[in-house]
C-alpha cells in the first residue's frame, strides 16, 4: 500500500508541476476552491480487553487503512471560508480459526471490510499567500461506520450504525500558480457507536445495543490538492 501512495503521489505532483506552468490570465480573485486527498489512516480507539486474543488479533488488522477525501469550500474574507466535508477511511481483515459465537452462529474464517464515512459542514480559518495557504477547519456532522463480513466462506452479513461526529485538521499547501496548491493534511476524526444494526441472511435485520461503545475516531495524514475555480 504504501508503495501505491508514493507512486500515486508522484503522478499527482507531475500533472500539478505540468498544469502549473501555464500562465492563466487575469481573472478576479476566485471565491470557490476544491480540494481534494488521500491517505493512510490510523484508529485510535482502545482494543477492549473482553475480546479472546484472535478477536483482539482481527480487530487490531482493522486498524490501520486507506483515506479519501473531498472537500468543496467558499471564501467568505480573507481569513474565513465555510464548505462541505466529506472523509472515508477503509480497511479489510482476513481471519481463520476464529471460533466465536455471534447470534448463535460458530464463526471459524472471518472476512471483514469495513468502512468509516463522514460528512458535514465545515468551518476553515486560513491564511493566503502568494506563495502558500496555511488552513486549519472543523466540521461537525454524521460519522457512520459500515462493515461487510464474509463468514465461513458461505454468507455474509453487514454491520451499520452511525452517530454524531466531529472532524479537526489543518493543511499547508504550497502555491503552484494562482488557482492550484499543493500540499499535506492532517485531520483527526472522532465519533462512537453504541448501537449497531445486524443484517444477516440467517436472522434478518437487528439492531443490537453495545456493552462498550466502539470508537470510530482515526487520525489521517496524506498530500491535498486544491483547485480555486
Amino acid at each position: 500500500m504504501i508503495r501505491i501512495h508514493f507512486f500515486t503521489l508522484i503522478f499527482i505532483f507531475t500533472c500539478a508541476s505540468i498544469y502549473a506552468q501555464f500562465e492563466l490570465p487575469d481573472s478576479p480573485e476566485p471565491k470557490f476552491s476544491i480540494s481534494a486527498g488521500f491517505g493512510s489512516g490510523l484508529r485510535t480507539a482502545p482494543v477492549s480487553d473482553a475480546l479472546s486474543a484472535k478477536e483482539r488479533d482481527h480487530t487490531r488488522g482493522l486498524l490501520s487503512g486507506l483515506t479519501l477525501f473531498v472537500m468543496p469550500r467558499l471564501k467568505l474574507n480573507e481569513s474565513y471560508s465555510i464548505g462541505v466535508n466529506y472523509r472515508y477511511f477503509r480497511a479489510s481483515k482476513t481471519t481463520d480459526n476464529l471460533g466465536i459465537n455471534t447470534e448463535g452462529v460458530v464463526i471459524n474464517h472471518l472476512n471483514e471490510v469495513s468502512k468509516i464515512h463522514f460528512v458535514g459542514p465545515s468551518l476553515h480559518y486560513h491564511s493566503i499567500t502568494q506563495s502558500g495557504e496555511l488552513n486549519a477547519f472543523v466540521s461537525l456532522g454524521y460519522i457512520g461506520l459500515v462493515s461487510d463480513q464474509e463468514i465461513n466462506r458461505a454468507f455474509e452479513w453487514t454491520v451499520t450504525g452511525g452517530s454524531f461526529g466531529m472532524d479537526l485538521g489543518v493543511e499547508y499547501l504550497w502555491s503552484l500558480n494562482k488557482k492550484l496548491y499543493f500540499g499535506g493534511s492532517f485531520s483527526y476524526t472522532v465519533g462512537s457507536l453504541g448501537k449497531i444494526k445486524i443484517d444477516a441472511p440467517n436472522i434478518g435485520e437487528a439492531e443490537t445495543d453495545l456493552e462498550e461503545r466502539e470508537g470510530l475516531q482515526y487520525l489521517s495524514i496524506g498530500p491535498i490538492i486544491r483547485w480555486y475555480l
